[in-house]
């Protein structure tokens, strides 16, 4: 979370697993609203990159 957070103050691009819950989405956008700006999600790629054990 706290590299989600410093990457998004720096207004970076952070591709991140989501689970695909609305509920979810609501929640990291409510955490993350204020000086920087609310993270909301994009499109999801068809094809997803493999990422490592434990992310």
């Amino acid at each position: 979370w706290d590299e989600f957070v410093k990457a998004l103050g720096q207004k970076k691009l952070i591709l991140a697993p989501w689970c695909d819950e609305e509920e979810v989405e609501k929640d990291v956008k409510a955490r993350t609203r204020g000086e920087m700006g609310a993270a909301k999600s994009l499109c999801t790629p068809f094809e997803q990159p493999e990422l490592p054990e434990g992310i």
